[in-house]
């Protein structure tokens, strides 16, 4: 049987947790929800992300106790068996197959629409280099991803912090325009922005230190999220 190599840190760890959670849709949710339940939407986002809390470390304390390749699919293989653990593990598959494509391709239309070039070929070369990283094994891609992790939560937190200028009060009146109801729809819709927590658990046995790291990367990376999707929100609203 192939042992894994135990070489994710605590740093490249917390990036590995951030970046799957943060992913594209915080350039494009937080002024849908606004535009749907206006300043309101920052209750929404913020119920989100305390709601993710107890998810995160659910998963954090089941890699920590059972870090395994398998992930989700071999705690669920521990609590339903094999015939589960196997339509689960499709499931996770395909989800994650379909979610990679369309990150992609989001930051393919973003590339195209500033410098003119073809969505598709951009996605193509963001698949390719992740692949190509990927196969220079854990050590290399943990690191990439904790570059480009730190990059976008550095660029987002920076744009927050250059609009508290323009931040105006009067952007936050009335605050609840179109009803609670409309406040709990915004709820749903960026309730998909905070999934992501299972998918480093697969990772967890190549971590130095699973039972210690799990769940220190996991608050981290709550944090880091918090702080993104939050001040995110908030300049857009405010400004």
């Amino acid at each position: 049987m192939t042992t894994l190599r135990r070489a994710i840190t605590l740093p490249q760890a917390t990036a590995l947790y951030a970046g799957s959670v943060i992913g594209a849709g915080v350039l494009v949710l937080p002024g849908v929800a606004a535009r749907q339940a206006g300043p309101a939407s920052l209750l929404a986002w913020l119920a989100v992300v305390l709601l993710g809390i107890p998810i995160a470390l659910t998963f954090a304390r089941l890699a920590a106790r059972f870090p395994a390749a398998g992930g989700v699919a071999a705690f669920t293989d521990r609590a339903f068996g094999p015939a589960v653990s196997t339509v689960v593990g499709w499931f996770y598959f395909f989800a994650a197959s379909l979610a990679q494509a369309a990150v992609a391709l989001t930051g393919g239309h973003y590339v195209a629409s500033a410098w003119g070039i073809d969505p598709y070929v951009v996605a193509a070369l963001i698949l390719t280099g992740a692949v190509v990283t990927n196969l220079y094994g854990i050590r290399v891609s943990a690191g990439a991803q904790l570059a480009l992790s730190a990059a976008v939560v550095v660029v987002l937190v920076a744009a927050a912090a250059v609009a508290l200028p323009r931040v105006e009060t009067a952007n936050f009146t009335p605050f609840v325009p179109h009803g609670w109801d409309a406040v709990g729809a915004a709820a749903v819709m960026v309730f998909f922005s905070c999934f992501g927590w299972e998918a480093i658990t697969h990772l967890s046995a190549e971590f130095r230190d699973p039972a210690r790291d799990a769940v220190r990367a996991t608050l981290l990376a709550v944090g880091a999220v918090t702080v993104v999707y939050l001040g995110t929100a908030f300049a857009v609203i405010g400004t």
